[in-house]
C-alpha cells in the first residue's frame, strides 16, 4: 500500500491520511483528525483499515470535516479557523478530483453537532465539493445515533461485537445512502 498523508507544519492539523493501492479507496469523513499518523494508527483508523478491507475496497482514506487535531472533539476551537478550513477544503477538492465515482461515507457520529460552525461552515462547505466534483452520495454504515447522525467507526464496531456476542445474525457493516 502507498501512504497519503498531509499535515501542516506545525502537525496541529491533519487534511488527508490513507493507505491506498487502487482507484477504489474507503473514502470517510469524521469530524477532526486525531494524533494518528503513517504506521501510528489510532483505534478509529485501525477500525476504518478494517472495514476497507472487509467491504473489498483498495485502501483507505481518512477525511475530516474540519483538520484541527484534538483527541476530544470538545477540544475543538470554539470558533471557526478560516485559514485552516480553507486549507482543509483544498485538500477535499483533490481527493474527491481524484477520486469522482468513489462513494463517499459520512462517519462523523454526533460531535457534527458540538459547534455550530463543524455543520453550518465546514459541512456545508465539504458537501458543496461533493455535489461539484462527485457521483456520490453521502453513504453510512450500519446505523445512525438518536440524534440522527451516521456511526462513528468505533460505534459502528461495538455494536457489532455486542450483536455477535449476544449470536444476533445482524451485520452492521451494510452499507445506506444518508
Amino acid at each position: 500500500m502507498a501512504w497519503i498523508y498531509v499535515n501542516s507544519a506545525t502537525n496541529l492539523e491533519r487534511y488527508v491520511l490513507g493507505d491506498v493501492t487502487g482507484n477504489n479507496p474507503f473514502i470517510v469523513f469524521g469530524i477532526n483528525p486525531s494524533y494518528a499518523a503513517p504506521t501510528k494508527l489510532d483505534p478509529t483508523l485501525r477500525e476504518v483499515a478494517s472495514i476497507s478491507n472487509r467491504l473489498g475496497y483498495t485502501g483507505w482514506i481518512m477525511l475530516n470535516i474540519y483538520p484541527q487535531r484534538s483527541t476530544n472533539p470538545a477540544g475543538l476551537h470554539s470558533i471557526i479557523n478560516h485559514t485552516i478550513h480553507s486549507s482543509n477544503l483544498l485538500e477535499i477538492e483533490k481527493i474527491i478530483k481524484q477520486y469522482p465515482n468513489v462513494r463517499l461515507y459520512a462517519m462523523w457520529g454526533n460531535n457534527i453537532n458540538r459547534f455550530p460552525y463543524l455543520r453550518n461552515n465546514c459541512f456545508t462547505a465539504v458537501d458543496a465539493l461533493r455535489i461539484n466534483y462527485s457521483t456520490s452520495d453521502w453513504y453510512y454504515l450500519g446505523g445512525k445515533s438518536q440524534t440522527g447522525e451516521p456511526w462513528h467507526p468505533l460505534y459502528l464496531l461495538r455494536k457489532q461485537n455486542e450483536a455477535n456476542k449476544k449470536g444476533i445474525a445482524v451485520n452492521y457493516y451494510t452499507e445506506y445512502i444518508l
